[in-house]
């Protein structure tokens, strides 16, 4: 059942694994996650096609996109990703992201 409800999704990430390296998704064997375990996820590209078919018939007007933790110094590659999808596709609407290193 469809949702008039207004979303803004305020910690959404979205990873694409041909583009960098996420240790704790791609690691042999997984690493302890504090936020569990993530074999259900790991080892596969989760990206804006799997957000929004999995958020259904929710209106999601808007989401905040996390950082994915990867290794310090390849944060830019993954902003600039990020960029590119809301340019093309309107997707995500505010970023948080690592500060830039110094």
């Amino acid at each position: 059942m469809a949702s008039d409800l207004r979303i803004v999704d305020s910690h959404v990430h979205l990873w694409d694994l041909s583009r960098a390296r996420y240790g704790w998704l791609q690691d042999d064997p997984l690493p302890n996650n504090p936020a569990g375990d993530m074999s259900p996820i790991a080892h596969r590209n989760y990206l804006l096609p799997n957000y929004l078919a999995d958020t259904g018939d929710w209106r999601v007007d808007k989401i905040v996109h996390v950082e994915c933790g990867l290794p310090i110094g390849q944060q830019r590659a993954e902003t600039d990703w990020l960029q590119a999808m809301a340019d093309a596709y309107d997707y995500p609407h505010a970023m948080v992201l690592w500060p830039r290193s110094r």
